[in-house]
């Protein structure tokens, strides 16, 4: 009988190559490529974008909000309306009994603004002035007691020196939001300026007070 090749594969092992091939063209790959054209990715916008197109969107507002500021805006101090004191003036003189002082010779610039006069114990009188600078100042005089009267017309009043102002002798007071205040006794009145205004200012309403 003649015998197999060596070459030649024997029946059984051909069937077992064929079987390997079939199961490897019909399982899947591990990693599967991707087929046709891909798809594009999703263009997001980050934080900053949506930052930039907000400041964009602003700068219009806020260049017109300064356009209006910048036409609207008040120029330099405006005149306060002015009152006439000489009743209020009057009826203290009256109601005191005796010489009430008030403010006599003031330049030009100085604007009576405000007067009233508290006619109940202690009798008080204020007077209240725009002055030249365009600050605010003001003397009161009362027939009560001068550290009452100094408390309700300076706010957290703390002495800082005495002055001589005309012949009189005045107690200078720093006291809250950039008030000034000079207080002293003319006669038996008790008298305090006091303001916004600068120093110069009111020692200058100070000097003017007589009886």
């Amino acid at each position: 009988m003649p015998g197999r090749s060596p070459e030649s594969p024997r029946p059984g092992a051909r069937r077992a190559a064929a079987s390997a091939r079939i199961r490897r063209v019909s399982e899947p790959s591990a990693d599967p490529q991707p087929t046709g054209t891909p798809a594009r990715p999703v263009a997001t916008r980050g934080a900053g974008g949506t930052a930039k197109n907000m400041v964009w969107t602003l700068l219009p507002l806020v260049a017109l909000v300064v356009v209006v500021t910048l036409v609207f805006a008040p120029r330099g101090h405006h005149p306060l309306p002015t009152v006439d004191p000489q009743a209020d003036i009057g009826f203290a003189r009256h109601q005191a009994k005796e010489p009430v002082p008030v403010a006599r010779g003031l330049g030009a610039g100085w604007r009576v603004t405000s007067s009233s006069v508290l006619d109940r114990a202690p009798l008080t009188l204020r007077i209240g002035y725009q002055t030249p600078s365009g600050g605010f100042a003001r003397y009161a005089d009362s027939v009560g007691a001068l550290p009452a009267l100094l408390a309700a017309n300076l706010s957290d009043p703390h002495r800082t020196g005495v002055v001589r102002i005309g012949d009189r002798s005045w107690t200078s007071y720093g006291g809250a939001s950039g008030q000034g205040g000079l207080a002293t006794r003319i006669g038996t009145i008790s008298v305090v300026v006091s303001g916004t205004a600068p120093t110069t200012e009111l020692r200058a309403l100070a000097a003017s007070l007589a009886p």
